[in-house]
């Protein structure tokens, strides 16, 4: 009788694994921005460049309330640094969805859903990937 084979788990070659993770950001359905512990954007996809209306040269190092209304932008700030003071290792699920207004680089305003996961990188520090879909899509 033939006993039944699990193959391993698959694994990346070590010099590829940047690269892989950073492509499949790039080429994600749905916007991505990830920001460091100063509310810093470190990540901006293809998406969130479409969704936004900037080029990623345009946002990175740039603080993450840049594409929200003015009128939203000093509570976002306190915000951000509750969350990342109190990071822990937060995964992505329903209970954390929210939803916002975006505003995009002509400054029209729109609706979207975002859902927040959080972490503490090794030689990076904090960081926050938001997940962004417009509402009225």
């Amino acid at each position: 009788m033939d006993s039944c084979k699990i193959p391993p788990p698959f694994h990346f070659p070590m010099e590829a694994e940047k690269e892989a993770k950073e492509k499949l950001i790039e080429i994600s359905a749905d916007a991505k921005i990830a920001i460091d512990e100063h509310g810093r954007i470190c990540i901006f996809n293809k998406k969130a460049e479409l969704l936004f209306g900037y080029h990623r040269t345009e946002v990175i190092g740039q603080p993450i309330h840049m594409l929200l209304p003015e009128e939203r932008r000093t509570a976002h700030v306190g915000h951000i640094a509750k969350f990342m003071e109190n990071i822990e290792t937060r995964g992505l699920d329903q209970s954390n969805t929210m939803d916002l207004q975006g505003q995009d680089r002509d400054g029209r305003k729109f609706p979207v859903a975002i859902k927040v996961a959080g972490d503490v990188i090794l030689g990076f520090g904090k960081v926050a990937m938001a997940i962004i879909r417009r509402r009225d899509e």
